[in-house]
């Protein structure tokens, strides 16, 4: 059986891998965008 503090350690790992992942997925998404508007202003 597992003690409250192994059962709190893994459910707060799987939730905090999950932010992380999300927020590197938006940051990778904002720095596309950016760079996409960088590169249509250094064409114009």
């Amino acid at each position: 059986m597992k003690t409250l503090s192994q059962t709190l350690e893994e459910s707060l790992g799987d939730t905090l891998k999950e932010t992380l992942e999300e927020l590197l997925n938006t940051t990778i998404e904002v720095a596309k965008e950016e760079n996409d508007s960088e590169n249509d202003w250094l064409v114009q």
